[in-house]
C-alpha cells in the first residue's frame, strides 16, 4: 500500500514540475517575441533617424555641467530621444526609442574621464576617458521587462531591477513634457536658438557678463574652450 501511495505522489510530483516547466517554457517563448520585436524597431529608427525632423533643448539644474536633449519626429510622432548628461568627472548618454508616445527601449553609455575637466583645460589636455558601460533595458507597455547591463542581465526580481523602471518612467513624464506636450515651464530649460537670459534667472547666473555662452553638444570627446574663459558652459566636446 505504501509503495502505491508513494508512487502515486511521484507521479503527481512530476505532472506538477512539468506543468511549471510549460508555463516557464511559454512566457518565456512570449518574452522572446516580444524583445525580437523590439530589436526591430529599435533598427529600424536607427536607420532613418538621420532624416528625421529634430527639436534641441538645453537643461539646466540636473547635472553639474548641464544637458542637452534632442527629440526626433517622424510625421510630427515622436520616434527617439537623445539626452547627455555632462559632469566634472564624466557624462552619461540615454536614447529612448518610442512608438505611440510610449517608449520600448532604453539604451544608456556612461563615460568616466581620468580626472577633472577642469585639471585637464588647466593642464592644456584632452580629456581621457579610463572607462565606459552600456545599458540595454527593454519595456513592455513601459514596464521593463529584460535589463542587460555591459554583459550582464540583471535579475528581474532585485531591488536594483525595480528602482531602475520607476527611474525610467518618472524621467519620460519629463521627456514627455518637452518633446510631445511642449511644456517646459516646470523646467530649467531652453529650446535651441533661444536666448537663455530671456528664458531663466538661474540660467543668467550661470553666465559670466565677460564670456559668451556656447551650447555644449556631444561630438568625439575633447573638451575646449570656445568664445571666453572657461565656465561650465563655454565648452564642446570635439
Amino acid at each position: 500500500m505504501r509503495k502505491i501511495v508513494f508512487l502515486f505522489l511521484s507521479i503527481i510530483c512530476l505532472l506538477v514540475s512539468y506543468g511549471n516547466a510549460e508555463v516557464k517554457s511559454e512566457q518565456q517563448i512570449n518574452m522572446d517575441k516580444i524583445i525580437k520585436e523590439i530589436r526591430k524597431k529599435y533598427t529600424e529608427i536607427n536607420s532613418k533617424f538621420s532624416t528625421y525632423d529634430k527639436k534641441t533643448l538645453s537643461l539646466f539644474g540636473e547635472s553639474t555641467q548641464g544637458a542637452g536633449l534632442t527629440g526626433y519626429y517622424k510625421n510630427g510622432s515622436l520616434e527617439k530621444i537623445e539626452a547627455c548628461y555632462y559632469g566634472e568627472m564624466g557624462r552619461y548618454l540615454e536614447e529612448y526609442y518610442c512608438n505611440d508616445n510610449k517608449f520600448f527601449f532604453v539604451y544608456s553609455k556612461s563615460f568616466q574621464y581620468e580626472s577633472s575637466i577642469y585639471d585637464s583645460l588647466d593642464a592644456n589636455k584632452d580629456v581621457k576617458i579610463v572607462s565606459e558601460r552600456e545599458g540595454r533595458y527593454y519595456f513592455n507597455d513601459e514596464k521593463l521587462i529584460k535589463w542587460i547591463s555591459g554583459k550582464e542581465v540583471i535579475n528581474s526580481k532585485s531591488e536594483k531591477f525595480i528602482e531602475c523602471e520607476n527611474r525610467f518612467v518618472k524621467d519620460f513624464k519629463k521627456y514627455r513634457d518637452i518633446f510631445i506636450l511642449n511644456d517646459i515651464s516646470k523646467y530649467d530649460a531652453y529650446w535651441e536658438g533661444q536666448n537663455p537670459i530671456e528664458k531663466s534667472n538661474k540660467s543668467k547666473k550661470m553666465i559670466d557678463s565677460n564670456q559668451t555662452f556656447v551650447a555644449q553638444e556631444f561630438l568625439l570627446g575633447k573638451w575646449v574652450a570656445k568664445d571666453g574663459n572657461p565656465s561650465m558652459n563655454v565648452y564642446t566636446f570635439k
